[in-house]
């Protein structure tokens, strides 16, 4: 039994008579696996169709029809199959039914019941609305496969030949949809000619020539040879750190100077970076070579060799020895600088400031240079210079009363009759007293 969505009772009775016992029962379910869109049992509860659908319908114990219905918005090319009960084309057996199909006024355009046979209607329509009604045959119930497209894709024949083509002139062939009949034309490409060959061999310095003719037609057609390859040694002329090389390819056959590429010379080292504050440990900045054209040079191209120690406040070498396709040496130096102080206190006073610092260790610091200034910028700005690591505190008197001063401080260190100075300490303001 064929049930819809739904609550259902079942009632066992006795029969003939009073009569008492036992009984089993016992009851499986398995959904129909339709994807029709209920109700659909009337022109106007039809269901939509558009584009290109598959439907697998349901016609239960208690349903006798289906209805569908499309809407066409211009001349279109519709294409409608049916399967029913008896064809193997299901999935598992269905109902035994008709297809038919109508127009707006609900006029019979076709009718059919395929037995052992799929339907299948391939029509163009006007413009309009048109239904398709599923009924069965005997009664009972069952699936059935309902596939609509009003996109139409043809079908076409083997073809058949209309004009032969030769080795001087196309050919052509015509196809037929086997649904709706349409034809269109295939060109059929000239066939191969029969050609006859002289060739005038290629040299490294001179090309060559292929003349073929047909011995059919006469065409003759003439196709270059390109010349040999030139059998190249290669040169290399190294770039040094003033003058460009060059990569030279030159032919050992003919003498022919191939490419020639120029190799800019290696102008400039950069480190990256000029200076470092002091933290006892050894600093090693990488290294960056661009050439004349300021390209990076790769670090195949060259080694580095750092100073020793590195450690301590003071000036040290990076040589750069070029290779491969280089030669010469470049170097550049960086610095290790005094750890920065900071400023610990800033106190204005009548027509002056004092100014108190963190103490750095003498190994670190020879002394201390205050920078003051009027404005932000230290434009125009003086330097009071302390000598000694130990001193932490400064005045400076004779300056513009009520008047605000800016003011930073760093380190120095002077090692080897040379001096070294710190990052300067962030910047801090006050005001002179009358």
């Amino acid at each position: 039994m064929d049930l819809q969505k739904g609550t259902y009772q079942v009632r066992v009775a006795g029969h003939a008579g009073d009569c008492t016992g036992t009984y089993r029962l016992k009851a499986s379910f398995e959904p129909i696996g339709s994807n029709e869109v209920e109700p659909n049992d009337t022109y106007q509860t039809a269901m939509p169709l558009a584009g290109t659908q598959k439907i697998t319908g349901f016609l239960p114990v208690n349903e006798e029809q289906d209805f569908y219905r499309f809407v066409l918005t211009k001349d279109t090319m519709v294409d409608i199959k049916y399967i029913n009960h008896y064809n193997g084309g299901l999935p598992k057996p269905g109902v035994d039914g008709i297809i038919a199909v109508y127009d707006e006024n609900y006029q019979e355009l076709d009718r059919t019941r395929p037995i052992n046979d799929q339907y299948e209607f391939c029509e163009t329509l006007s413009a309009g609305t048109y239904y398709i009604k599923v009924t069965k045959f005997y009664g009972g119930s069952g699936m059935y496969i309902l596939q609509y497209s009003d996109t139409h894709t043809h079908t076409w024949d083997d073809g058949r030949v209309t004009e032969a083509a030769s080795c001087s002139k196309e050919g052509s062939k015509l196809y037929t949809c086997t649904v709706c009949k349409e034809t269109r034309t295939e060109t059929i490409a000239k066939t191969a000619h029969n050609f006859s060959t002289t060739t005038t061999p290629a040299t490294c310095s001179k090309a060559g020539e292929r003349k073929e003719t047909c011995t059919v037609c006469g065409e003759t057609r003439v196709t270059a040879i390109p010349m040999l390859t030139h059998k190249y040694t290669t040169t290399v002329t190294k770039a040094t750190t003033k003058k460009n090389g060059a990569i030279t390819q030159k032919c050992s056959v003919c003498g022919h100077v191939g490419t020639r590429t120029e190799i800019p010379y290696a102008k400039t080292m950069k480190l990256s970076a000029a200076s470092y504050a002091y933290n006892g440990k050894a600093r090693k900045p990488s290294v960056t070579i661009l050439d004349a054209k300021g390209k990076k040079i790769s670090s195949s191209n060259y080694t580095v060799t750092y100073a020793k120690g590195r450690k301590n406040i003071g000036t040290y070498k990076v040589t750069v020895k070029l290779k491969g396709n280089y030669s010469g040496t470049l170097s550049k130096t960086f610095k290790i600088v005094p750890n920065p102080t900071r400023i610990t206190s800033l106190r204005g006073t009548k027509r002056g400031i004092t100014i108190k610092w963190k103490k750095q260790l003498s190994k670190f610091a020879t002394g201390y240079q205050i920078q003051y200034s009027t404005n932000r910028s230290f434009r125009g700005g003086k330097i009071l210079k302390v000598k000694g690591s130990t001193k932490v505190s400064a005045k400076k008197t004779r300056l513009k009363a009520a008047k605000k001063y800016y003011v930073r401080i760093r380190t120095y260190k002077t090692v080897s009759g040379k001096t070294y100075y710190s990052s300067w300490s962030a910047i801090k303001s006050v005001k002179t007293k009358r």
